[in-house]
């Protein structure tokens, strides 16, 4: 294998239409215009209003999707250093590219979570469960084909997200925010159809599904300009990494603040029986115990010590994915490496560790009752949003469907009305999930509230 012509394909800095910059600072590389049209976006704007794992959260403390996107991006950018000096090193890829990986990595770190709706995985669980009832129900899908109704039926933030990048940006064309190909196939972390994809068992890229069938076509480009055979772009797994290993070591922070876990915990837990015998899990209970006899009299010694210990923690599953890409480079850039980097590495029980305390946040009281509020919220939306659009009589605005469908973003009805896919009522619920999985934590609820007669 050659992995020098395969590297240049991979870093191919091409766009759906050639870039209309100028002016473009000296010593950019093609993709750091990238990350300052996603930095400077309504929609990366939006991340600071939607729920990491605490949603409607007022102490601004705890991590939002802006703040963990932006940590997700330090940490990819870093593993971009590192892999690349060693790509360099090892004659795989050519010297003018030097910043290309670190800086797609920052990129699609920042828009890896851009496309989640309002109240973080359960909000998307809402979503789900609102269509298959549908479905059961015998409505909404009397005209669609098989992929197209799993798109609705297997609604993936991480598709949406796909979706927004390439339609929904703020442009006088059909571009959007016209990214390069290796930026968007970094973020897509599951290159399949919602037929081929959504199968356990056959790989890490089948657990779930990469885009829309309206968005099929660009896909298809992006995959052959590339070289990606429908299999991941390698700095997918880096991405992948980077998102676990911040939303992982977040967790013990945050949970520590919201009074979730105690350092009790932390010592019971990594003191039973599965953990005694790892040697990362041994060294950080040690360093736990260390740091209490150390900072016992200090005023925030349970917020200190989660502190060290995210440093640690991190650190630990940084060294661990750099090495796991190197061991499995050539498998990962033909397609055939089926595994997160992080698993059956040396840092995999430590990131199982971290799981608990993630299981522990995920079902505190205040996390609990948002997500139920969470499910009112998104089933009214939909219910009335879809109801809006498939009507008759959407285009009058002196009816209350009318009314409704004024309500839906301009973006999300200029998508609707530059496609030229068949379906149009496939194209009007991509439509009203556009526009509700656009909505902070705070807008749905207020916009619930004031169509509801909610005080």
């Amino acid at each position: 294998m050659n992995f020098l012509k395969e590297w240049k394909q991979r870093l191919d800095h091409k766009r759906f239409r050639p870039t209309s910059s100028t002016g473009t600072p000296s010593g950019w590389n093609p993709f750091d215009s990238d990350y300052a049209r996603i930095a400077m976006s309504a929609p990366f704007r939006r991340l600071q209003d939607k729920a990491q794992v605490f949603p409607l959260e007022p102490n601004d403390f705890v991590r939002t999707r802006l703040t963990h996107s932006l940590e997700v991006s330090s940490v990819a950018r870093s593993l971009g250093v590192d892999i690349e000096n060693w790509l360099l090193e090892m004659e795989y890829i050519p010297r003018e590219m030097i910043g290309y990986i670190p800086s797609i990595l920052a990129t699609a770190s920042i828009a890896h979570d851009i496309g989640n709706p309002p109240f973080g995985h359960f909000g998307e669980g809402c979503i789900r469960t609102y269509f298959s009832k549908k479905d059961k129900e015998g409505i909404l899908f009397e005209k669609f084909n098989e992929k197209e109704k799993a798109d609705l039926l297997h609604f993936d933030g991480n598709v949406q997200g796909l979706r927004l990048l390439l339609r929904l940006g703020l442009a006088k064309d059909e571009f959007s925010y016209n990214l390069t190909f290796p930026v968007l196939a970094t973020v897509i972390k599951y290159p399949k159809d919602s037929i081929t994809g959504n199968k356990k068992g056959n790989g890490v890229s089948f657990k779930k599904y990469g885009y829309y069938q309206n968005d099929k076509d660009k896909y298809e480009e992006i995959n052959e300009v590339l070289g990606l055979s429908n299999e991941r772009h390698p700095l997918c797994f880096i991405l992948e990494s980077a998102d676990d290993i911040c939303y992982s070591v977040s967790d013990i922070e945050d949970g520590v603040k919201k009074q979730t876990v105690n350092i009790d915990f932390l010592i019971d837990t990594l003191s039973s029986h599965r953990y005694y015998d790892d040697n990362e899990c041994k060294e950080l209970l040690q360093k736990i115990k260390k740091l209490l006899t150390q900072l016992s009299l200090e005023r925030n010694c349970s917020a200190l010590i989660a502190q060290e210990c995210r440093i640690f923690s991190q650190r630990q599953m940084i060294y661990s994915c750099i090495n796991r890409f190197k061991e499995n480079h050539e498998s990962i850039l033909n397609g055939n490496f089926k595994e997160e980097l992080l698993q059956n590495s040396p840092s995999f029980k430590l990131r199982k560790f971290f799981g608990e305390i993630a299981n522990k946040n995920f079902n505190h009281s205040t996390v609990v009752k948002s997500e139920i509020i969470g499910e009112r919220v998104l089933t009214s939306l939909l219910e009335r949003f879809i109801t809006a659009a498939l009507s008759d009589d959407c285009g009058d605005d002196k009816t209350l469907n009318g009314k409704l469908y004024s309500l839906i973003s301009n973006q999300s009805k200029n998508a609707f009305e530059i496609s030229n896919y068949q379906n149009v009522n496939y194209l009007k619920m991509l439509m009203v999930i556009d526009f509700i999985a656009s909505m902070t934590d705070s807008y749905a609820l207020t916009l619930y509230r004031e169509l509801n007669g909610v005080g």
